[in-house]
C-alpha cells in the first residue's frame, strides 16, 4: 500500500471506541438467513472494529468460514457461535480481501487447522501491507486485540478467471476472484444449495461504500455491473443488513459510484482542484448513505487520482 492510501485509510477511519473490543458471545449477533447458512451482522460506527458482515456456511462433513472479523475476540465470538450450531470440523477459512475488519480474527482458528483461501494477489497483499494494518489495529484496539500471525498464513489462491469449487458434504461452494475493484483482492462466494452469493466488500448496503485501501471506481462500477448477472436469490454484503434480495441489493451502490464518477469527471473538465471535487461530488448522494461525512471525502480523493489521468 502506498503513502496516500494509507494517509487516507488513517484519514477516514480514525479511532474507534475502545470499549467496543470486549465482545460476549451472549452479545454476538448471528442470523440463520438460509438453511446452513449463518451471518454476523457487523455494526455501522467509525473505525474498524466489528463492522464487517463474517459468518459461516455449514455442509454434511465439514464448515466454511467466510472472514473472520477485525480481531481475535471477534474471531473467538464467531467460533463459539459455530459450536453452538455444529461440532463437525472448520476444513476452511475464506479471506474475501485484505481490508483488516475481515481477517483480524483468524488466529482464533489456528487450532482448526484450516485451509485458508483467498484471491491470487492476497498473500502479496499481506506481505505488502500486514505490518502496516497490524499497527493500525493495535493503535485502535490495543495490545493483545490482535495476534500479528493473522497474515501470516498459506493462501489456498483462487485465480481471476479460475473459479475454485470446495465441497462441505453435499454442498458445494464456488469461489470466485475478480479484478481490481473495491480492493484488488475481492472474491465472492455461492453457494448452490440455496442460492445464496456473498460478495463481501463488493457490495455495500446501507452504509457508504469504501473506496478507501486500494479501490478503483471504474473498476468496482465495471465488477457491479458484472455481479449483477448472476442467478442468485440472497446476497450478503459485506456492510449492511445480514442478507438481502438480488439483483436489486446493488442498484443504489452502482449509482453511487456513477454520480461520484460523473461528478469528478466534470470538475476535471472544468479545470476543478481535487479540493473543489471533496466539496462538491457525491453530495446528492448523502442522505442515502449511513456515514457518509466520514466515508465520501476520502472516496473521492482517491477516485479523483484515478480519474485525472484517463
Amino acid at each position: 500500500m502506498n503513502i496516500f492510501l494509507k494517509y487516507l485509510f488513517l484519514l477516514v477511519f480514525g479511532l474507534v471506541v475502545l470499549t467496543r473490543l470486549n465482545v460476549h458471545s451472549d452479545t454476538f449477533n448471528m442470523q440463520k438467513i438460509a438453511d446452513g447458512i449463518y451471518v454476523h451482522t457487523g455494526f455501522h460506527h467509525e473505525g474498524l472494529h466489528d463492522i464487517a458482515n463474517i459468518g459461516f456456511i455449514v455442509g454434511e462433513e465439514s464448515i466454511a468460514v467466510i472472514d473472520t472479523g477485525s480481531s481475535l475476540a471477534i474471531g473467538d465470538s464467531l467460533k463459539k457461535a459455530i459450536r453452538s450450531v455444529s461440532s463437525l470440523p472448520v476444513r476452511y477459512v475464506i479471506n474475501t480481501h485484505i481490508h483488516p475488519d475481515h481477517f483480524f480474527g483468524n488466529s482464533a482458528f489456528e487450532k482448526d487447522d484450516p485451509i485458508f483461501i483467498g484471491h491470487e494477489n492476497l498473500s502479496m497483499a499481506f506481505q505488502s501491507n500486514g505490518t502496516f494494518y497490524l499497527a493500525r489495529m493495535e493503535e485502535e484496539l490495543g495490545k493483545g486485540a490482535v495476534t500479528g500471525r493473522e497474515f501470516q498464513i498459506d493462501v489456498t489462491p483462487v485465480a481471476t478467471g479460475k473459479p475454485l469449487s470446495i465441497d462441505l458434504g453435499n454442498r458445494v461452494l464456488t469461489i470466485t476472484a475478480y479484478p481490481h475493484s473495491h480492493s484488488s483482492t475481492d472474491i465472492t462466494i455461492f453457494d448452490a444449495k440455496t442460492k445464496t452469493l456473498w460478495l463481501s466488500d463488493l457490495l455495500f448496503i446501507d452504509r457508504v461504500p469504501a473506496l478507501i485501501g486500494g479501490g478503483t471506481i471504474s473498476g468496482w462500477i465495471e465488477v457491479s455491473e458484472e455481479l449483477k448477472q448472476i442467478d442468485a436469490v440472497l446476497v450478503v454484503p459485506g456492510h449492511g443488513p445480514a442478507s438481502a434480495s438480488w439483483p436489486k441489493a446493488i442498484d443504489p451502490q452502482i449509482e453511487y459510484l456513477k454520480v461520484i464518477r460523473q461528478d469528478i469527471r466534470k470538475i476535471i473538465a472544468e479545470g476543478g482542484s481535487i479540493n473543489d471535487a471533496v466539496a462538491k461530488a457525491g453530495q446528492s448522494q448523502r442522505n442515502k448513505w449511513k456515514l457518509f461525512g466520514d466515508v465520501n471525502g476520502g472516496n473521492v480523493t482517491g477516485a479523483f487520482a484515478e480519474l485525472e489521468w484517463e
